[in-house]
């Protein structure tokens, strides 16, 4: 898993009972479909209500999109940075 991946699922699973999150997740990865990983430059494309309408709180669709804009700025290291071969 990416770290981007894994952060993000991170953020939606905050403070939730494990059913509802997953829920929740599943709804996510639904507005994304046929992509193994998300993409963060369309994570930050996606408008703020389609991303509440899955259930995400205002707090987590800006905190998914800070993680986004991190990710892209390269300030969130890649699965290869991470663990080098």
């Amino acid at each position: 898993m990416r770290p981007f991946d894994a952060l993000a699922e991170s953020i939606a699973y905050q403070q939730l009972s494990g059913k509802a999150a997953a829920t929740i997740w599943k709804r996510v990865r639904a507005i994304f479909p046929k992509r193994k990983f998300l993409d963060p430059k369309l994570v930050l494309e996606t408008p703020d209500e389609k991303l509440r309408a899955a259930g995400l709180s205002r707090s987590k669709v800006a905190a998914l999109k800070d993680l986004a804009a991190k990710t892209i700025e390269g300030t969130v290291p890649t699965r290869a940075c991470l663990w080098p071969k």
